[in-house]
């Protein structure tokens, strides 16, 4: 991506440049915040309720439903991410797997969470260089239940660093009883800091992701949830 190019990271260390980049990123302003302690579950309502007109920051919210190669528009690096696992097996499993994706609620226990109240909701994640937490606000994009596959997806809202949509499914495969998730993540820096950031940021998504499927096992296997 050439108009990423000029986002290159100047000499001065990764963490530094995390630093700088996210120096002007406030509580209080709209879009992304840093928080240097882990936001409360009230701070997190709190976001929500202050986007909950805000507009996506990107022109084609369900793009991972309407199309087989999604794709965000824009320009610099675009990035996108899959990831899948069996998280359990049998009909009770997809029940319960299925319930808590569509209310949002199997990822409220991990470090790096998300934190639903209706359809606004936003994703907590500590930061690669290891202080603070970004704190970004969503949307979910629309819900798709069924009797042996279910999806839904989010996407960010105006102010948020990353303009992109997140696709998470869970399926049931009713002749070997295995129960699938699958996510997939197609994203971009959003304005000049967002394309900067967006280049710093894949270790943490990756993370992110990563934690989403362990506690969609949790679930699956009918552990209860319990909010850090």
């Amino acid at each position: 991506a050439r108009s990423g190019a000029a986002c290159a990271m100047p000499p001065v260390g990764r963490s530094a440049w995390c630093l700088l980049l996210l120096a002007a990123v406030r509580p209080g302003r709209a879009g992304t915040s840093l928080r240097w302690r882990r936001p409360t579950r009230a701070d997190c309502e709190k976001a929500i309720a202050a986007h909950v007109h805000a507009p996506h920051n990107y022109p084609n919210p369900g793009v991972t439903l309407a199309s087989a190669a999604p794709r965000i528009p824009g320009r610099g690096l675009h990035r996108a991410i899959a990831m899948h696992a069996t998280v359990g097996h049998g009909r009770r499993a997809y029940r319960r797997a299925r319930a808590a994706l569509l209310d949002m609620s199997f990822h409220a226990d991990a470090r790096d969470a998300m934190v639903a109240s209706g359809d606004g909701l936003v994703s907590v994640a500590r930061t690669s260089a290891g202080f603070g937490w970004c704190v970004n606000p969503c949307r979910v994009v629309y819900r798709r239940p069924g009797p042996r596959t279910t999806s839904v997806a989010y996407g960010t809202l105006k102010g948020h660093l990353i303009a992109g949509e997140e696709r998470m499914t869970v399926s049931w495969a009713p002749r070997t009883g295995a129960v699938d998730f699958s996510l997939l993540s197609v994203a971009r820096g959003s304005g000049h800091s967002g394309r900067c950031a967006f280049l710093l940021v894949r270790r943490m998504q990756e993370r992110f992701f990563r934690s989403q499927l362990a506690c969609m096992e949790r679930v699956a296997a009918g552990e209860r949830l319990q909010e850090v």
